[in-house]
């Protein structure tokens, strides 16, 4: 691909499989709040948490509320679809002590996330992380796992995170290059393709799972959608 200075990457279910991590350290969190639950129904509870059905998430990436808040309000709505018994005042914190160490050693790297930053350094761009997770959960993932960025933009950084046009515009500031000539590598539609395509940054959808609506999604956009990084690196043009 011609014209092309940089590539900032989404971190969650981009280089991470996140969804994995979550499970895992939600299935710790729920049994820790609810001792008396079975393993299969810690497991769909955290399915309830990870999949946030009340939009809870959301609203902290845009600065509505804090860290703390968002994830009680995720699992007081994970207790409503279970009728579980209400969530106690300090659960959050009995939540979040399990699912720390559970969530940090559950981290694992898509396989084809380090070929393909070692591709695209090769080649001379810049390469940075935008996510919309928090600053101190993003530095620990991404130290597990031994993966390292220049610029690493969280939804900290400004208060408020993505599709906010202009948080990718700090990204491609603190990254050296310009919206219309960096690439934005990312999961999820509306937040990571539309965002960046909003952002005027050259949007790829990061289609992992094949979701059958893709591509025409995807085109209406103007964006880019692939399987996988390596497939990613030919279209870049890229060695992958």
């Amino acid at each position: 691909m011609r014209g092309l200075d940089g590539v900032l990457l989404d971190v969650d279910d981009t280089l991470l499989d996140t969804r994995s991590a979550m499970t895992t350290g939600a299935e710790a969190g729920v049994r820790a709040v609810w001792p008396a639950l079975s393993a299969a129904r810690a497991h769909d509870v955290a399915i309830a948490f990870y999949e946030d059905g009340g939009r809870h998430f959301p609203r902290f990436t845009r600065g509505e509320i804090d860290f703390r808040t968002m994830r009680g309000s995720r699992l007081e709505y994970a207790a409503t679809q279970f009728g579980l018994p209400p969530v106690a005042q300090d659960a959050p914190e009995v939540f979040e002590e399990a699912f720390r160490p559970a969530f940090h050693d559950a981290q694992r790297v898509f396989d084809d996330v380090r070929p393909f930053l070692s591709a695209c350094r090769d080649a001379g761009l810049a390469v940075g992380a935008l996510t919309n997770s928090s600053q101190a959960m993003t530095a620990d993932k991404l130290a597990v796992v031994g993966l390292s960025f220049e610029v690493v933009v969280t939804r900290d950084t400004l208060g408020y995170g993505k599709p906010a046009a202009e948080v990718f515009h700090h990204a491609c500031e603190l990254l050296g290059t310009s919206p219309e000539r960096t690439v934005y590598v990312g999961d999820e539609y509306p937040i990571d393709v539309a965002g960046s395509a909003a952002a005027g940054m050259i949007p790829v959808w990061l289609n992992r799972q094949g979701l059958p609506d893709v591509w025409g999604e995807a085109a209406a956009v103007h964006a880019h959608a692939v399987r996988s990084l390596g497939e990613l690196s030919s279209v870049l043009g890229v060695a992958g």
